[in-house]
């Protein structure tokens, strides 16, 4: 009970205390790097030291398989979603500002993509796994909660259209138990929502992105 309790206080209230005090805005990252370190220096002490590896093994030719189609599926669903939206546009980040647009794609996923996975792949299964007795269960779980922390960026379209994808890291983590393999299925999917068109819920929010 109190590890429940203790991770609806992690992955709960927590990202929706920063929701309310960020308001959408750029203060969450001190937040997310300060919780990662925390997990890593926790996961080392518990003895679970072993989970904060790459392990670039992992990018053999079955996941190289799986994560191109998965990658398709999910530059389909963004280009539906954009479609539908008349307040997106296809590709308008690296047409109307190149430069900003090529510095995300190569700090996204050192700056965001590592501590994210880190707290919610590594950690999260290593500490919560144990909670849920089926595993498909947990890992609706972790992409429910992957989803949740979206909540910072205070709309719900970041919420929601996150969950399926933490299903689909949470899967690929299950498989590999690789930190390496997921970060570069994150950074893949995230460079796609910022190249396509569907960065502008995941910058400041809906409302005034």
């Amino acid at each position: 009970m109190l590890r429940w309790l203790e991770q609806l206080a992690l992955f709960g209230f927590a990202p929706l205390a920063l929701a309310l005090l960020a308001d959408g805005g750029g203060g969450i990252f001190l937040p997310l790097y300060a919780g990662a370190a925390g997990a890593a220096l926790l996961l080392r002490r518990i003895g679970r030291g072993p989970a904060l590896r790459l392990d670039w093994d992992a990018l053999d030719r079955a996941y190289r398989r799986r994560l191109a189609g998965r990658t398709a599926l999910v530059a389909a669903g963004i280009a539906v979603v954009v479609a539908l939206d008349p307040g997106l546009d296809f590709f308008g980040f690296p047409r109307e500002r190149p430069a900003l647009w090529a510095l995300v794609m190569c700090l996204y996923p050192l700056l965001s993509v590592y501590p994210q996975e880190l707290l919610l792949r590594a950690f999260h299964f290593e500490r919560y796994a144990g909670l849920v007795a089926r595993p498909a269960a947990f890992l609706a779980l972790n992409a429910v909660v992957f989803g949740w922390i979206h909540i910072v960026f205070w709309n719900p379209f970041a919420v929601l259209l996150s969950i399926p994808a933490g299903w689909l890291l949470a899967d690929t983590y299950s498989r590999t138990r690789s930190l390496g393999a997921v970060c570069v299925e994150h950074a893949v999917y995230g460079n796609l929502v910022f190249t396509l068109g569907l960065g502008r819920y995941f910058f400041h929010g809906a409302v005034g992105g």
